[in-house]
């Protein structure tokens, strides 16, 4: 009877595996689990990117306190979410939205109809390397994990049987952890950070005004632009 050098064994299949990783990184096409029209998408040539979008913005309006309640139907409306909220004491609205990556400019325009709009910046991040060999990575473990519960159903003894055991949940690890990556990779890709900050507007009295004229002749007398 020929008998297995598990040793060996072990070593041979995370060369193969190995070897399979590289090749499919330059080919592998990335199948995520949302939808693809929910995907923020760019087009560089003829070749389509994947990139996260992110936003950020601030406005004055007339009366702070009913603020939130308005971005709250706002994003409601998009299918969205807010995140966090907060009024400081100094009257300053703060709040962190989660909102459909196509849905971002929209909203801001949106968001800004409130009040003045004092100033807005959105960026992206290409991810479409990052994603492909994330889901390669993780499809390559998965493979690598069905070839070790096999190897473990042939052990014939504890010290074979320990380590495969070992070498499997090391590989389980991994894969939770590369899972993990690639669905934080998918929320990113399915909905876009808006952080909205706000202030309410300054009301002048007579005195306040008068102020304001004083500040305004004294800038004048040394900048005339």
């Amino acid at each position: 009877m020929i008998e297995f050098n598990y040793t060996v064994l072990l070593k041979v299949i995370l060369a193969i595996t190995m070897s399979t990783f590289i090749s499919s990184c330059a080919s592998y096409a990335p199948s995520s689990s949302a939808s693809r029209q929910d995907l923020a998408y760019a087009e560089s040539g003829t070749e389509t990117r994947m990139v996260t979008k992110q936003g950020s913005m601030e406005i004055e309006v007339e009366e702070i306190k009913s603020l939130d309640e308005k971005i709250r139907l706002i994003v409601k409306d998009k299918s969205g979410y807010v995140a966090s909220s907060q009024l400081d004491s100094s009257n300053r609205y703060y709040s962190e939205l989660k909102i459909p990556s196509k849905e971002l400019e929209n909203t801001i325009n949106q968001i800004a109809g409130l009040g003045k709009e004092v100033s807005r910046n959105i960026s992206t991040t290409d991810v479409t390397d990052v994603y492909i060999d994330t889901e390669a990575e993780l499809k390559n473990l998965e493979s690598l994990r069905t070839r070790m519960r096999e190897l473990l159903a042939r052990a014939t003894n504890v010290e074979e049987i320990l380590k495969v055991e070992n070498e499997l949940n090391r590989i389980q690890t991994r894969i939770d952890t590369i899972s993990a990556r690639l669905k934080s990779l998918n929320s990113q890709l399915v909905l876009s950070t808006l952080n909205v900050t706000a202030s309410e507007k300054r009301i002048y009295g007579p005195i306040g005004y008068l102020g304001m004229g004083i500040y305004w002749v004294i800038e004048k007398l040394f900048v005339i632009k």
